[in-house]
């Protein structure tokens, strides 16, 4: 089996040092031997070196001599109040424990899975020991926690900068010294609320997908403007998956004329344009569309509607709900949640190079919405947010009466300090997010 050459957390000492091109501070780790020592271990063959790059791993025989694991494992212990791994999390484990358990139960390349990962702990470590992984959680605020710490992860096991959440860009090569191992790419996947913004990265024919199966709809298979039926007399066309963008009229005009094609004597038919926005165009082609339907429809005996039904709206949300009475309790099926706003981050200077920041008037925007988590990013790179790990979970917590009374039971802290190593201009940013898991961030050039 292969085990860990390293232990939690960052020394100055020979063992903090990169050891043939592997930095383990890069992982928040150490060697858990000097430099002599894993030298005279390689020169036996005792170091396993994966082929794609990475951490380097002992290995260990089932006939060597050593102290069998007991079931009761107090070695490893919890993580202390100023320990390099905290996060905040109250059942936060410790990545030795993790460590432990992946390695005993897996090899490299195998799968692990966290259905309730909290932190990312169990995520973070299978990823540093070459295993593939799942997690999952129903917290917004965890999912959004996980994701910045394996982002972080994989840049510097890689070397090259994400561009999660920007599909298509180019990745940059990150200033870090030694050869770095390729990471396969992490894909995030929501279930019940989904992120307004992240539709902007959907393709198309996947969007439309989704809203027709949202709706119990069919496809239309044939040439048609139509995208597809819900009921025989009630055909659908979606609009763009970006929630900023509005349908095109020719789009709508092409959808018309084709449910001009359908209709029949007698019969009412309801054309739904289902989409997220309609601009003011489009309102007054509809009232145009209306009035041809009135001269030139109805006459001969048949009858054609034209309607929005939008995405993001309560109506849209009861049509799906009435398909599925069990979700009838449930505030978090099917919810489209927009970006909370911060009206300002204020900044004062407290002492030398140290600034106090606080963000105001922020708030967010969804039904029922309220901020349960704030974030600073204290060197922002314009497009990616990585959180200072003082501030990757910072809220307060309400307790039994207090709780009642406050309709929750965390509320996001707006406010932080720090000392920047150095005088100069900062990029400072701060990232606010809902309990709908909602999130947006705003910036301030600060002179220190």
């Amino acid at each position: 089996m292969l085990a860990d050459l390293t232990g939690a957390g960052i020394r100055r000492g020979e063992t903090g040092k990169p050891w043939r091109g592997v930095d383990p501070t890069n992982w928040q780790r150490h060697w858990s031997r000097p430099p002599s020592e894993l030298d005279e271990l390689d020169r036996q063959g005792l170091i396993h070196w994966p082929e794609r790059g990475g951490m380097p791993r002992l290995k260990k025989f089932a006939h060597e001599d050593g102290q069998p694991v007991d079931s009761l494992w107090d070695d490893i212990p919890p993580v202390a109040s100023q320990s390099s791994e905290r996060l905040g999390y109250p059942t936060q484990k410790p990545e030795g424990l993790l460590e432990r358990i992946i390695g005993a139960s897996s090899n490299e390349g195998d799968i692990v899975a966290d259905f309730f990962c909290g932190g990312g702990v169990t995520p973070a470590v299978a990823q540093r020991l070459g295993r593939r992984w799942i997690a999952c959680d129903s917290s917004r605020i965890a999912v959004a926690v996980s994701l910045d710490r394996l982002v972080k992860l994989g840049e510097e096991q890689s070397g090259v900068l994400s561009n999660y959440g920007r599909a298509g860009s180019v990745q940059t090569r990150l200033d870090l010294p030694e050869t770095k191992a390729a990471v396969p790419d992490m894909r995030v996947h929501y279930v019940g609320v989904y992120p307004m913004d992240r539709f902007k990265a959907v393709d198309q024919t996947q969007f439309t997908a989704f809203i027709l199966k949202c709706l119990a709809a069919q496809a239309d298979t044939s040439d048609s403007a139509i995208s597809g039926w819900r009921a025989a007399r009630e055909p659908l066309l979606i609009g763009p998956a970006d929630p900023d963008a509005a349908p095109d009229p020719r789009h709508v005009q092409a959808f018309f004329e084709a449910c001009l094609r359908h209709l029949q004597p007698n019969v009412r038919t309801i054309a739904r344009v289902v989409c997220w926005r309609a601009s003011p165009e489009l309102i007054k082609y509809r009232s145009t569309l209306h009035d041809y339907v009135r001269r030139n429809v109805q006459p001969r005996g048949a009858d054609l509607d034209i309607d929005f039904l939008f995405i993001d709206s309560e109506e849209f949300r009861a049509r799906i709900r009435a398909k599925y009475p069990d979700t009838e309790d449930n505030e978090f099926f099917l919810r489209f949640t927009k970006e909370p706003v911060i009206g300002e981050i204020v900044a004062t200077k407290v002492g030398p190079r140290r600034v106090r920041f606080e963000a105001r008037d922020a708030a967010s925007t969804n039904a029922g919405g309220y901020l349960v988590n704030c974030q600073w990013d204290f060197h922002y790179q314009r497009g990616h947010f990585a959180a200072d790990k003082d501030y990757i979970l910072s809220r307060s917590e309400f307790k039994g009466k207090e709780a009642k009374v406050a309709g929750r039971k965390f509320e996001a802290v707006l406010e932080a300090e720090h000392t920047f190593d150095r005088a100069g201009e900062h990029v400072v940013a701060c990232r606010v997010q809902d309990n709908l898991g909602a999130e947006a961030v705003r910036t301030l050039v600060v002179e220190v």
